[in-house]
C-alpha cells in the first residue's frame, strides 16, 4: 500500500479467469465519493440518493461512472449485506 497524504491506495491482484459469459477487466483507480451501505437491495436507492445529496452539498460533480463493491452478501433481502457505493468525481 502506498500513502499519499491522507489518501491510501491499495492494489489487489487476483488470479481469476473469465467463465461462461462473465468477463474480467481491470478498472483503473479513480477519485470518488463513497458511502458504506448495509441492508437489503430494497433500500439501496435511498442510500444512493443520500450520497448524491451529500455530493451536491459539497459542490462535487460526478463523471457518471458508478461502482458497487459487495463486501459481504447473503441475499437481496438480507439486512446484513454490506456494499461500498462509489461515484467518480470530476476534476
Amino acid at each position: 500500500m502506498e500513502r499519499t497524504g491522507q489518501q491510501h491506495i491499495a492494489h489487489l491482484r487476483i488470479a481469476a479467469q473469465p467463465a461462461g459469459e462473465v468477463q474480467i477487466r481491470w478498472l483503473p483507480p479513480f477519485h470518488c465519493a463513497t458511502a458504506l451501505y448495509t441492508g437489503s437491495v430494497q433500500h439501496l436507492g435511498e442510500a444512493l440518493g443520500r450520497l448524491d445529496q451529500a455530493m451536491k452539498e459539497k459542490g462535487l460533480k460526478s463523471t457518471g461512472e458508478y461502482r458497487e463493491r459487495y463486501l459481504y452478501w447473503e441475499d437481496d433481502q438480507s439486512p446484513n449485506n454490506v456494499m461500498l457505493l462509489q461515484w467518480s468525481l470530476a476534476d
